[in-house]
């Protein structure tokens, strides 16, 4: 013990480490435990969750088709005359009936198909049977229905609307009829030519079927505070709900009941009119599967953190160095090329900046949202600023003359793409580099003076087969050659610029990337007037985009 304490003192710094590791383990493994079974715990409620969804979707399609039955039946020519005649004539009554009976025959869900005077007295009733066969309700048997309240509901409804009432159980002669018949009714107002409303059109849809595709511990509820289900032995189970479920989805934990979840789903039948369906999930299985596993990985993962902690953070040393110089070189390589040109290394920032902040703009736009990564962006704030490096090949005299270029010098200039996209290739292809950055700057460098249609240097690229990164790049550097003073013309306001840019659309640049400017034009006059401050006279020049040398 003696020793042990010893090689504690003498090798504190050791001690300290170890402890801090066996700390940082203890937590690390306690996260990951968590986050297992979180994970199992998401993976378990999203299935459920899905096939609610699944279940959502198929009840919405199943009164779908309901609603079609009922507004054809409330426009065919008999049922016209029917409404005219004032429900009068027992020959066209019989022949309702009739066609009721067709319907609800070829419907097996239909359990009754009525009209119901705006007295409240039902004139035609068809109905099935427990065997399932349809009848013609006798005159003497139909019912007075005005004291209730769909009745009233669907007398309330203008031309052409149509009624859905909640789940609800059947009455017959003022008592819920037993074995209950879970129904929903569908129901729309009947006028004549004259506009007065003469009664509705009902059809009571009988939601066993409904309840059918429910799977166990699951139910619907109704926003009148009921919930029906499926029961064990097949019948029908309805009681009252304890709270209501609000939202189109969610998730409730059941109180004392921390490995008990209930999830629902809305179905919106139609504006105004919504059934809930929802599940009791069981997470105790997942929660015992899960400590049973965790028993056997804490040795192997004791290991594999220790390691992979150590390693890591070694690797991670290195790589944050090599990047920290690589962007340094790049930064030393891109001002050599701009400071030959007269301009400063705060150039290189604006453009690297307004082409992060276009990239930003375009990846909300669905068509580049694949294409246009956070990785994606941070190469190209690495690789914009080499867009000119080809310079450093343009003699002096072309390159920092005041004043306009003549044809030859201007086909010299158009050259510095050439000779930076080759430096580039060179680099590229003599120490195998495959760091997409380095891709992406030779064509920068190869593509940025190519123009949307076809009428750039030096290889007359039109439209998307020009790389993106130069489509976007070319639109920064624009801005900010017109935004400058170059010593051969004067800087424009922000205002002429945007004017210009939005001028050269589908002609010097890409439509897509022009509307993403136009969307934080404001952003791009921010940066600019911060970087290089709001004072100075600007005299606008031209009226065409501004072509950099």
């Amino acid at each position: 013990m003696a020793r042990g304490w010893r090689l504690l003192k003498q090798n504190w710094s050791l001690g300290v480490a170890m402890l801090v590791l066996l700390i940082l383990f203890g937590t690390l493994l306690h996260l990951f435990s968590s986050r297992i079974y979180e994970a199992e715990i998401t993976k378990v409620v999203e299935s459920e969750r899905a096939q609610l969804r699944r279940l959502s979707t198929a009840i919405h399609g199943y009164f779908y088709h309901f609603t079609k039955d009922i507004a054809l039946l409330r426009n065919l020519h008999e049922m016209r005359e029917f409404v005219e005649s004032g429900f009068s004539t027992r020959d066209q009554a019989c022949q309702i009936e009739q066609l009721f009976v067709e319907v609800a025959t070829t419907r097996p869900e239909y359990y009754q198909v009525r009209i119901i005077a705006a007295s409240g007295w039902e004139v035609v009733r068809v109905e099935r049977k427990r065997d399932g066969t349809v009848v013609v309700v006798p005159p003497v048997e139909l019912q007075y229905k005005g004291g209730r309240y769909y009745f009233a509901e669907a007398m309330s409804l203008g031309k052409g609307e149509i009624y859905i009432s909640d789940l609800d159980l059947n009455i017959e002669h003022g008592k819920v009829e037993i074995p209950y018949v879970p129904v929903i009714r569908l129901a729309t107002p009947l006028f004549d030519a004259g506009g007065e409303k003469k009664g509705i059109l009902i059809i009571n849809v009988y939601a066993e079927e409904l309840l059918s595709m429910l799977s166990p511990q699951m139910f619907v509820q109704t926003e009148a505070g009921f919930r029906f289900a499926i029961g064990p032995r097949g019948e029908i189970e309805v009681r009252e709900a304890r709270a209501g479920l609000m939202g189109e989805s969610g998730t409730v934990r059941r109180e004392g009941a921390v490995e008990q979840l209930l999830l629902y789903q809305t179905v919106e039948l139609q504006p105004g009119r919504r059934l809930v369906v929802a599940k009791e999930v069981d997470l105790a299985p997942t929660r015992a599967l899960y400590l049973r596993l965790t028993g056997a990985v804490i040795g192997s993962l004791a290991v594999a953190i220790g390691l992979a902690s150590t390693i890591t953070l070694v690797h991670l040393k290195r790589s944050r160095k090599l990047l920290e110089v690589q962007e340094a070189m790049i930064h030393a390589l891109a001002l050599l090329a701009d400071e030959r040109d007269q301009v400063t290394g705060d150039h290189l920032e604006r453009v690297r900046q307004y082409s992060a902040l276009l990239a930003r703009e375009l990846r909300k736009d669905p068509r580049y949202r694949t294409a246009v990564t956070e990785e994606f962006i941070a190469d190209l704030l690495l690789a914009g600023p080499l867009h000119d490096i080809g310079k450093v090949g343009i003699p002096d005299a072309i390159l920092l003359k005041q004043g306009p270029l003549t044809e030859e010098e201007w086909r010299v200039m158009k050259d510095h793409v050439r000779i930076g996209a080759q430096i580039l290739e060179h680099a590229i292809t003599k120490y195998g580099l495959k760091d997409r950055y380095l891709i992406m700057a030779k064509n920068i460098c190869a593509y940025h003076h190519e123009r949307y249609d076809g009428s750039g240097y030096l290889e007359g690229l039109k439209g998307e087969e020009i790389p993106l990164e130069a489509r976007i790049f070319a639109l920064a550097d624009a801005y900010d050659a017109m935004r400058s003073k170059r010593p051969y013309k004067d800087p424009l306001p922000h205002e002429e610029a945007v004017r210009r840019v939005k001028q050269g659309s589908g002609r010097h640049f890409d439509p897509a990337v022009v509307e993403a400017f136009l969307r934080c034009e404001k952003e791009f006059r921010r940066i600019s007037e911060g970087s290089r401050g709001t004072g100075g006279g600007y005299r606008p020049s031209g009226s065409g985009p501004e072509e950099t040398r």
